[in-house]
């Protein structure tokens, strides 16, 4: 679900609301001799995941930190009931422990407000050479899916359980930056579901260096960042690339004990993100040319290929190239998907791919791409103008894949979506 337009205007009603979190503003770190790294944690537990923000205080308490990186956090809660108030607790973490944490409550404003706002509040704690990013709400983000359905018998304010959407993240990012001195975040991590697709890499390019996630289910509590912190703080001069490639790794030994539970977790490279959009641009021209002839090849690779999402919106698109391109009698589309799959290979930095697909179904990386069976399942990111250049072709391609197979109904769902009238017979 898309927040109205304008939510960082809340940004000044925030500070004032919670007065920094503080009566006395906390010491800040760094400002003699820089830290090496700044890791800002943004979590959104309650609802139905109250033990969230336990986890992740559990996580930073037990990570062996130095003064070469600090940690800023904050635990966002919904104070449950009727109540349109929410708990916001944070501490900094550094070598010589745990700060005394404040803890406010406030009234309920935008999540991208909340995130801008601890990011802001992060960067003029903490100074330091290198920023990472972590965010945490299982449930209350979604960058490319629609807003997830919240627990059965829950009653929670409409804007807590707003899910922030990819150009949420990108717009509050670069909110919480302006003024900071800092131009980009060395990583950003979602430890969240549904987070690592081509179309959220294609909005952070320009806010961050790195994007860490899955395409698929976060199992909770998310990465395992006491062994994460307590890593970098014995590798302090590691760059972003490294940390996210570690942070990946570090998962090998994590579910030892499900291994048949389906896991995909990528580190992306975002300065090769637009080379991705290229290929498929031209890939795309090259679908809708000869639509008619592969829409039977387009449908078997999409089956093949995994697939995430209450309803598989998302594909494995490297694993959704190769059945393509294994299957297609056509020439010119089949150069282009081994075109693709190459900047996907040069985009993946590292891949945790975890459980059995089964005989039929391929999987290759782990980054997903939006790939509805339907335009109802479109989200907002899709639907407006002068946004997602980088997708535009994809989406008219999709578009012309959907038409094929369902004219009549596709022309009446997708009235009003740039990219589709076209196709109208």
């Amino acid at each position: 679900m898309i927040i109205a337009s304008g939510w960082w205007k809340e940004l000044s009603c925030v500070i004032v609301s919670i007065g920094l979190l503080a009566v006395a503003p906390l010491e800040v770190i760094g400002a003699a001799s820089p830290a090496q790294w700044a890791v800002l944690i943004y979590v959104q537990s309650g609802g139905d995941l109250e033990g969230l923000g336990d986890s992740y205080q559990q996580y930073l308490q037990q990570a062996a930190l130095n003064e070469d990186v600090i940690v800023a956090a904050e635990i966002v809660e919904w104070t449950g009931g009727q109540s349109n108030t929410i708990r916001a607790r944070r501490c900094l973490y550094s070598a010589i422990g745990q700060r005394s944490p404040q803890i406010e409550e406030l009234s309920v404003v935008s999540q991208p407000a909340r995130l801008a706002n601890l990011i802001k509040w992060g960067t003029d704690q903490v100074v330091a050479q290198h920023y990472a990013l972590v965010i945490a709400g299982h449930g209350q983000v979604a960058p490319i899916l629609t807003e997830p359905e919240g627990a059965a018998g829950t009653t929670i304010p409409e804007q807590y359980r707003l899910a922030l959407s990819a150009e949420d993240l990108s717009e509050a990012i670069k909110q919480g930056l302006a003024g900071s001195g800092v131009r980009k975040l060395d990583v950003v991590f979602l430890d969240c579901c549904f987070g690592a697709t081509f179309e959220v890499g294609s909005q952070l390019k320009q806010v961050a260096d790195y994007l860490v996630g899955t395409p698929g289910l976060m199992y909770s509590p998310g990465l395992p960042w006491n062994e994460i912190l307590s890593w970098l703080a014995a590798h302090p001069r590691a760059s972003g690339r490294l940390l996210a490639q570690y942070a990946v790794t570090s998962l090998e030994n994590r579910w030892e004990d499900e291994p048949e539970l389906p896991m995909s977790v990528v580190a992306m490279d975002l300065s090769t993100i637009d080379a991705v959009g290229e290929r498929l641009d031209t890939l795309a021209t090259a679908m809708i040319t000869h639509m008619p002839a592969i829409i039977p090849e387009i449908t078997l690779a999409r089956s093949r290929a995994e697939g995430w999402g209450s309803h598989s919106e998302l594909v494995d698109l490297g694993g959704l190239m190769l059945a393509m391109s294994s299957n297609s009698d056509c020439g010119a589309v089949a150069q282009q998907t081994h075109q693709v799959v190459r900047a996907v290979e040069r985009t993946v930095v590292a891949s945790y791919l975890q459980g059995s697909l089964g005989p039929t179904r391929l999987r290759h990386l782990g980054l997903a791409i939006f790939f509805p069976l339907g335009l109802d399942r479109w989200p907002d990111i899709y639907r407006r103008r002068g946004t997602g250049e980088q997708w535009g072709s994809w989406k008219s391609a999709l578009c012309c894949y959907l038409h094929a197979l369902h004219s009549p109904a596709v022309e009446q769902a997708s009235a009003g979506i740039t990219g589709c009238n076209y196709l109208a017979r």
